[in-house]
């Protein structure tokens, strides 16, 4: 099978799934947003923002060390780097939950009541890591559809019991809180974790070669506090300057706008792995494959922002209570960013192929400083609208400068003429459709779809036709069954 064939494939079904699991998300948003309000929503949001940095800061990037050092040519070294990853990550997810329960307190410390949700923080930050390896070891052992199980399941279990507590308990933040933590085990649970017989045994590494391993996380890991920053750090900017109930609005809309991090991670999961596997396989011809298919999923992205920015702001509209709609005009802004993030993942090929993530490293602080600044300056005065114009920005420094430095490195065969010309003219109908078309928000949605639809699949013909072909085998391939 090609590479094109495997990460379309893999990609396709993982979309799917997330698809599925975000429709949990969308018909569930009429019920929790009545129920529950804005500020319940910018609680969990800062409670999520937390629990990532910590989760990142105790993974120390050993994630991305275990996918790349896993396809080493030397086949003995395998269950090495499998046990030296795993071994470390337990331990420290354990630390580290005990040091997020002490950090969260700390920032509330004058609330008592705020412990036990330090102690979510605290679990959650433990199960955020070992869910984080839990997929990696998937993706490694080629278990693609066992992941597009674990999102839906995780998605249903975890959203049924959110409206459950809501409608019989309480209507505050820990219907959220539990519904997410109890997600978070289920996809643990579904993918698995390696047996005591491997975890307790020696990783048979020497120090050389786990030092390689952790060196390569550790620069790696950078990026992942960075990313926090980019993504997280505007919620507690907007709530120092106007408070919980804008943070609510803001998450929420940000939920709808960043539907596409579902594109973004099942490209994750498939690309790494399978471009490592091609280049390793042989070093030759894997810059022209890889260019390829790197420029196919750069249209890819781009096709997703379209649908994002045309659809979101009428699905904020029509699912939302009232008070939830001053959202829509960051719609187009918080999706470009969720282009630009995906995008500079894509530029880390080059950096990781060579084992050299120090580029990446450097532009993610690089951005992460430009992002502070700028949040602090423009949220005061232009409030949400500031902070998703910031963050797209931002993510598009990251993905220029690492790719500038990508290519010196490992220069993939891009036809960037291929490439720019559909992006020119998706950015164009963007312009046109990301305002609402009629003022109830289910008619404009029946007059945007077909348009953005039409123009995509004219767009695929020509750019990426084996996708086409690819869907129609795999509709076959199911209607046979």
């Amino acid at each position: 099978m090609s590479l094109a064939k495997k990460v379309f494939g893999a990609t396709f079904m993982i979309v799917a799934a997330s698809g599925v699991a975000r429709m949990f998300s969308i018909f569930s948003a009429p019920i929790l947003t009545r129920l529950l309000g804005p500020v319940p929503y910018g609680l969990m949001a800062l409670v999520v923002t937390f629990t990532s940095l910590a989760s990142t800061v105790g993974l120390l990037g050993i994630d991305m060390s275990y996918a790349r050092f896993f396809f080493t040519k030397n086949n003995s070294n395998h269950l090495g780097v499998e046990r030296f990853c795993w071994r470390y990550a337990i331990l420290s997810s354990i630390a580290i939950s005990f040091v997020a329960v002490l950090g969260w307190q700390a920032l509330y410390e004058t609330h008592a009541t705020h412990f036990p949700v330090a102690l979510i923080v605290g679990i959650g930050t433990m199960l955020y890591i070992l869910s984080s390896m839990s997929q990696t070891r998937a993706r490694l052992n080629i278990k693609y559809k066992r992941i597009a199980q674990a999102i839906v399941i995780s998605a249903a279990i975890s959203t049924l019991m959110t409206i459950g507590l809501a409608f019989w308990w309480r209507r505050d933040e820990w219907p959220l809180l539990i519904g997410s933590t109890v997600g978070i085990l289920v996809t643990i649970l579904w993918l698995g974790i390696p047996g005591k017989h491997l975890l307790l045994k020696e990783s048979g590494l020497d120090v050389r070669e786990r030092w390689n391993i952790f060196q390569l996380g550790l620069v790696g890991s950078i990026t992942a506090p960075m990313y926090w920053v980019l993504s997280s750090s505007d919620r507690w900017f907007i709530n120092f300057f106007w408070g919980k109930e804008l943070v609510g609005i803001y998450s929420f809309a940000c939920n709808i706008a960043m539907i596409g991090h579902m594109v973004n991670t099942a490209i994750i999961l498939t690309w790494f792995p399978e471009s490592v596997r091609t280049y390793e396989a042989n070093q030759e011809t894997a810059p022209t494959i890889l260019g390829q298919v790197w420029g196919e999923l750069f249209f890819l992205l781009a096709i997703v922002w379209l649908a994002v920015t045309a659809i979101g702001g009428d699905l904020i509209r029509l699912l939302s209570d009232p008070r939830f709609h001053s959202g829509v005009v960051i719609v187009p802004w918080i999706a470009g960013g969720v282009f630009f993030y995906g995008l500079s993942h894509l530029a880390n090929t080059g950096l990781l192929i060579s084992k050299n993530m120090k580029p990446a490293a450097f532009w993610w602080a690089m951005g992460a400083g430009v992002n502070i600044i700028c949040n602090y300056f423009l949220i005061q005065i232009w409030g949400a609208l500031g902070a998703s114009i910031i963050n797209c920005f931002s993510f598009a420094l990251i993905f220029f400068g690492v790719m500038w430095k990508s290519s010196k490195l490992v220069r993939l065969r891009i036809s960037w003429q291929k490439v720019l010309i559909p992006a020119a003219l998706i950015f164009l109908l963007g312009l046109i459709a990301h305002s609402p078309w009629h003022d109830h928000p289910l008619v404009s949605l029946s007059f945007k779809v077909p348009v953005c639809l039409g123009c995509s699949l004219v767009m695929t013909r020509f750019i990426a036709p084996e996708w086409l072909e690819r869907i129609r085998e795999i509709l076959v391939a199911k209607k046979s069954r």
